[in-house]
């Protein structure tokens, strides 16, 4: 049920998204991250962590524009 437990939500769209992230698949990891920043203000650490996932996803793409820029995140 979405609302019900929105931390667990958060902490595990987190735990999947790098998941994502560990086995090459970069656009699912970054939807899920994007997904993430936009509920992640209840947890500054998680959100933290996306941020940094984000930016790990683009330089492995050698987007490095990108992975400087935090708005390119959300």
């Amino acid at each position: 049920q979405s609302g019900t437990y929105p931390y667990c939500e958060v902490v595990a769209g987190y735990q999947l998204a790098e998941i994502y992230t560990e086995t090459g698949n970069y656009d699912d990891a970054l939807v899920m991250h994007q997904k993430i920043l936009q509920h992640a203000a209840m947890n500054r650490l998680i959100e933290c962590r996306a941020l940094a996932s984000i930016g790990t996803i683009y330089l492995n793409r050698k987007r490095y524009a990108e992975a400087l820029n935090r708005e390119m995140a959300v």
